[in-house]
This record gives structure tokens, sequence and C-alpha cells, in this order.
């Protein structure tokens, strides 16, 4: 059963209850106080005639039954009183008077003892009707008598009736408006928690940005705070969620991409290892390539589940030789370029910087791995790196190649994971648009900064300051 049928349900009840047993208290009331005044009314028209027939006896002791008929006769014609009838016995039981003969038989026989002055009245129906009859003692002469007065008491129990009908009308007017307005009290009192059942519908079916927003100082809007507050923090902790999922993603992707120029130099090696008969020094060289480069690879995928999956940014720095970074840069590009006609060239001044050597190589050879891709065509084409070392622990780095260049309205889109600016070119050559948001991570956790200029048709200098573990 919903909620706002319970309201109006229990509504009705208590309003149903509470107007019945209070109409029906009151119709009680009324009517008891009524039927008292009746007989109040009847009891003293009963002791005047009673009072009249003392007088008559007290004043002679003579009396007869003629004298009593004849004094009752002058009453009921005058009709001072409300009774129906009187009646006179004496103590025989033999009629002395009888007023209206057609409720004799309604009379009852009634009798009292001499010590009850007051007589008795009793109260009875007949049919339909209600009827009231007083019963004393009184003396006629010296014989004892009986005087029987009768009263109709049914417009009483007419007008109960009456107003009960009138009640019952009242009531269900009174139960159907109070329905109504109920029902009314309770759609506008249920109407915030439909709006907040919507809510977690909307909530369960994905819609993480809908909220109630239920305003007030209620109990109701005091909930409709909370569960918004709780829906923030469902919303923030699936952010959390997706934004983990998507670092996943990046270093898979990332993963791949780092693979490639370690990977191409150790099939490079191994290839030359393999289809040719090499000197000795040649072999061991190539072999020595090879371990360098398995070596490098596994500290490099280490570093990057801790800097693309894990956030860290804390990586420890340490004190590395430039002109010793730039030759090893240089030996695992060489087989590459070489195989596609490029000419590196690599400049370094003599100093050492405060660095993460194997993330700082990555960014480098991502450099250089984009530079090579937009040397395209044919004519001279050329790569230069230069590394010098700035203050007490930076350093900066240039790439610079006379390639295709990159528009000005894709600049500033570089380092977005996942961009690239000519999406089929780099799907050819394998690019997933990852290597510049890799570059841009590791310039970040060395607090430096990392620019583009670029000309199309002239080619791109990449400019990259690092300065270890000094912030800006």
């Amino acid at each position: 059963m919903r909620f706002r049928t319970k309201i109006l349900l229990s509504t009705v009840l208590v309003l149903a209850l509470s107007f019945g047993v209070g109409g029906t208290l009151l119709l009680s009331l009324s009517f008891s106080s009524l039927l008292g005044e009746e007989e109040d009314a009847a009891v003293q028209s009963y002791r005047m005639v009673q009072s009249t027939l003392s007088l008559v006896n007290a004043v002679s002791d003579q009396t007869g039954p003629e004298d009593v008929a004849d004094i009752l006769n002058q009453m009921d014609g005058q009709q001072t009183g409300g009774w129906l009838t009187l009646r006179v016995t004496d103590g025989a039981g033999e009629t002395v008077y009888l007023g209206d003969s057609r409720f004799a038989d309604l009379l009852l026989d009634l009798r009292v003892d001499t010590q009850e002055e007051q007589g008795v009245m009793q109260l009875f129906a007949a049919g339909d009707s209600r009827y009231y009859q007083i019963t004393s003692q009184f003396r006629m002469g010296e014989t004892i008598c009986y005087l029987d007065g009768l009263y109709d008491m049914s417009s009483v129990y007419a007008l109960r009736e009456s107003q009960q009908q009138i009640y019952f009308r009242v009531f269900w007017v009174a139960v159907a408006l109070g329905g109504a307005l109920s029902w009314l009290i309770a759609t506008l009192l249920t109407r915030p928690l439909t709006r907040l059942s919507r809510t977690a519908q909307s909530l369960a079916q994905g819609d993480l940005s809908r909220r109630s927003r239920i305003r007030g100082g209620d109990e109701v809007a005091a909930l409709s705070r909370e569960f918004d507050r709780m829906a923030d923090s469902i919303q923030d902790y699936v952010n959390q969620l997706q934004e983990t999922m998507h670092r996943q993603e990046e270093f898979m992707g990332s993963f791949a991409h780092e693979l490639k120029t370690p990977m191409t130099s150790i099939i490079g090696y191994a290839d030359l290892l393999r289809s040719q008969s090499l000197p000795p020094e040649d072999a061991r060289q190539a072999a020595n390539y090879i371990f360098l480069e398995g070596s490098r690879l596994e500290h490099l995928s280490l570093k990057l589940l801790d800097l693309l999956v894990l956030g860290k940014d804390d990586f420890a720095l340490t004190r590395t030789d430039l002109p010793q970074l730039a030759r090893q840069v240089k030996d695992t590009m060489e087989p590459v370029m070489q195989k596609n006609d490029i000419c590196l060239r690599v400049y370094c001044q003599p100093g050492s910087a405060l660095l993460e050597p194997e993330l700082v190589k990555s960014l480098i050879l991502n450099l250089l791995d984009n530079g090579r891709k937009a040397l395209d065509g044919d004519g001279e084409k050329t790569l230069l790196l230069g590394i010098r070392p700035t203050g007490d622990d930076g350093c900066e780095i240039q790439v610079m190649d006379n390639g295709r260049g990159i528009p000005p309205e894709e600049i500033e889109r570089l380092t977005e994971a996942f961009y690239r600016v000519d999406k089929s070119r780099s799907r050819a050559q394998g690019g997933a648009g990852l290597g510049l948001a890799l570059c841009r991570e590791i310039v970040r956790i060395h607090h430096g900064t990392m620019t583009f200029q670029s000309e199309p048709g002239k080619g791109t200098l990449v400019t990259v300051e690092l300065r270890g573990g000094e912030k800006p």
C-alpha cells in the first residue's frame, strides 16, 4: 500500500471516529437534556393536580368521588397540564375517575406505599410511541386513592430520530470532504518523497548527475540533502573509478607505445646476430645493446606503472650525466634513423642534472620518434637533439626536425591522450597518440615545461625545460 493511501485512510479513520464519537455523545447529551426537561414538565403538571386534590381534601373531610371528578374535569377542560389522561382509583382498584378513555389501555397498574409521597414514575414504550406515567397516593376523605397521570414523550424521541438523520447526512458529507482534503494534503506531503524516489530510479539507471534538491526545513528536506550528498559521493567515487580505468588504458597504450623503440633495437640487433657472421667485438657490442635495451624496458615498464596507473609523482631523482644520457639515446635511435635515411645530430654540453634517467630517456625518445614520423617525402631529413644543463639541477632539451610541421590550431591539443594531428598518417605509422601525453607527465614530475614552435612545411622545434627537484 502506498504511503499516500496510508495517510488518506488514517486521516479518514481518525476523522470518522472523532466525528462519530463526538456527534453521538452530543446527540446523547442533547436527548438526555430534552427528555429531562419534558419529564420535569410532566412532574410539575402532575404536582399541580396532586396539590389541587390535596387542597380540596384538606378543606373538607367529606370529599367524595363526585367532587374529585368535577375538579379533574374542570382542569382537563382548561388544558392546564400536558397529560394525555388522568385516572383515579380507590384502594380496591375501582376506577373513580378516568379522563380520556382512549388511553385507558395504556395505563400501567402502578402502586405506591404510603411512605412514598413522591410517587412512582415509569417511562415505557407502546408501539412506536413513548409514554411517561406518574402514580402516587392521595386521600379522598378517609379513603386512600391513587392518581395516575399519563404523558406523551414521543415528540422527544421523534426529535432525536430527526437529529440522527441529519447527523448521519452531515457525517457522510464531512467524511467525504475530509477524505478529499486528506487526499490533497497527502499528495502535497508525499510529493517530495515521489521526487526523491524518481531521483533514486534515475541514479539506479546510471544518471549520476540527477539530484532531488528538495527545499525546506522539515525532515523530508533534510533527507533530500543527505540523499544528494550521498549521490555526490557516489558520483565522485564513480569518477575516480573511471579515472582509474582511464589511467589503466593510458598505461596499456603508453606501455605498448614505449615498447616499440627498444623492441625495434632488440629485433634489429638480434636479426644482425642471426643473419650475419660478425666479428667477436661487433657481436659482443650487439649483444650488449640487446641486454641494455631489455633492461631499460624492464625498468621503464615499472616506472610507467607507477606514473600512469598509480599516479605516483615522487620519483627519486638522481644526479645524471647529460653527455652519457645523450650517447645512450643516440645509440638507441641510430638503427631506426639509418633505416629511414634520417640524419640524427646530437649536441650536448658537459654537465649533470637531477633527473629520473629512464623516464627522461623515454621523454627524449618519444620526441625523436615524433620528429621521425614528421619527416617524409624526398630531400634531406634531419633531426637535431640538443641538451644543455641549466642552473644547478636542471637541463634544457631541444628536438628540432625539418618535417611537415604542425598547424597552429593543433598545437594546444598535442599533449592530449590519444590525440593525433594526422590520424590517417599516424595510424599507418603505428601511432597511438600517447607519446606526448606521457612526455607531459614526465615533464610534470620534473617541475618543468614543454613548448612547441612549428611552421607548416618547414618543421617543428620542441623545447623542454626540466628543473629537477626545484619547483617553479
